[in-house]
């Protein structure tokens, strides 16, 4: 399911880069003979004016010249403007455009960050706590259980709290789950807090589509979410290379009661941003 994802998201990237690239080389096209019939009129106006006769201007070399000159600086200036107009600056500046949204996709980075340690390394530490496999795989299933009618729920979520809340409350669940996990005296707990799981997944996503949607124009949505995913995936890895590293050094509860303390600093920043700047521009 995931690779089918990967793969329309992907092509419709590509789709983007290629119809944006088409219109660079239409709009090249028209200015190089735009330029050329402009320099070419002017030619003419000024040898007019000096007197000269038509056919000479035609066969003036010197001439010849500043028109191919001309219209070299025009195609590079073209090849300029068509880069700088790309499908991936343009999401860039749409998702990062003011340093509350940068601090937005900073959070965003930050918990994703501290679910990839739950979802990679969250049995190790069960393992050590000598819980048993079944009751590993039970957990799972509590946890999609509760996802499943949450992204249902998704648009009503919205209206209800809108994106700042549902990033919160991501925030919040987080951090209130990990540190249980670490005081918990039995796996009984586990399944207390393990629906919070789903809701952190859930607020979590919901937000940064929606995040994307309101940011980015409507030709480059599926470029704004790839540099999404391109972000949660480097998230995902380097938080879990980290962890692994914390967890074989120190131990399991140094490892995600430091996760729950930078997800809460980060939700708490984040809130304080949002409240200076009375949201972002968004709500501009």
């Amino acid at each position: 399911a995931w690779a089918t994802v990967n793969y329309g998201v992907m092509a419709r990237y590509m789709s983007e880069r290629r119809h944006s690239m088409k219109k660079c080389v239409e709009h090249s096209s028209e200015t190089k003979e735009s330029v050329g019939s402009l320099v070419h009129n002017d030619s003419l106006a000024t040898n007019e004016d000096s007197g000269l006769d038509i056919e000479d201007a035609n066969v003036s070399e010197s001439n010849g010249d500043e028109v191919i000159e001309l219209r070299k600086k025009s195609e590079d200036i073209l090849v300029i403007s068509c880069e700088d107009n790309s499908p991936t600056r343009t999401a860039l500046l749409s998702l990062l455009g003011n340093f509350h949204d940068r601090v937005f996709v900073f959070t965003c980075f930050i918990i994703t960050c501290g679910t990839s340690l739950v979802e990679t390394l969250l049995f190790l530490y069960f393992e050590e706590k000598g819980a048993e496999l079944w009751l590993m795989g039970l957990t799972v299933c509590v946890t999609v259980i509760f996802e499943i009618p949450l992204f249902g729920a998704g648009q009503a979520l919205l209206r209800q709290l809108g994106v700042t809340k549902l990033l919160l409350l991501a925030a919040f669940c987080y951090s209130t789950r990990v540190i249980v996990y670490t005081i918990a005296p039995t796996m009984a707990w586990v399944f207390v807090v393990e629906p919070l799981h789903g809701i952190t997944y859930a607020a979590l996503k919901t937000s940064q589509v929606m995040f994307v949607t309101e940011l980015c124009p409507p030709s480059i949505y599926t470029t704004g979410m790839s540099l999404i995913t391109a972000l949660n995936g480097i998230a995902f890895f380097s938080a879990t290379l980290l962890g692994g590293f914390i967890m074989q050094t120190f131990s399991s509860e140094v490892l995600y009661r430091g996760a729950a303390a930078a997800v809460a600093l980060a939700s708490v920043v984040y809130a304080c941003v949002h409240a200076a700047t009375k949201g972002s521009r968004r709500n501009a």
